[in-house]
């Protein structure tokens, strides 16, 4: 069977939205997934000031038309997403996807829909605790599961989510998935 790793952060809108898409490829190409965790980092909406350079001004609208591209695919996924003004971390819910879960993909879609529909924190131990138990898997508080999110082997420079790795070669962002689909046919 064909494996295809996919790298992802909960806090990723890019992520959030490959999800079905690249569940349904692993469907249709009988391919198995294997989720792995990678911290991304995510800008803050910068707000209008009374008066603002050119550089910030460009990064506002930068931002607010990566906002509403999100927005739009969201819709026509008919998924909600609420985003929030500053994204907040996502640290302990890495964490516990980098342990072996009994149930990973339940784990998966919690931890998206909490973020994205609910504006959980998934920075809290409890908060993530409780998601495990509620979707089958062992809760579990210990440091050792708090520890730094295993980094992407070197040959790999995963910079954003969702990142696939097929046949050794590294693809970022979803809009590769039909390459990416070839590659596995």
């Amino acid at each position: 069977m064909k494996s295809l790793e996919v790298y992802i952060d909960f806090k990723s809108p890019g992520a959030y939205l490959a999800m079905q898409p690249t569940l349904d490829l692993a469907t249709n190409l009988n391919v198995s997934l294997h989720w792995l965790p990678f911290q991304t980092k995510q800008r803050a909406l910068v707000e209008k000031g009374a008066t603002e350079s050119k550089g910030k001004t460009h990064a506002r609208i930068r931002e607010t038309a990566r906002r509403n591209t999100h927005l739009h695919y969201a819709q026509v996924q008919g998924l909600e997403m609420d985003f929030s003004n500053h994204p907040r971390e996502t640290t302990a819910a890495l964490a516990a996807l980098a342990t072996p879960l009994a149930q990973p993909l339940k784990f998966i879609r919690a931890a998206f829909q909490g973020y994205w529909r609910e504006q959980l924190d998934l920075n809290c131990s409890a908060t993530v605790d409780q998601l495990l138990q509620a979707t089958g898997n062992p809760a579990n508080t210990s440091n050792a599961r708090m520890q730094k999110i295993p980094s992407t082997p070197p040959q790999h420079k995963v910079i954003d989510t969702p990142a696939y790795i097929v046949a050794g070669q590294l693809f970022i962002g979803r809009e590769h998935l039909p390459w990416i689909t070839q590659l596995l046919e």
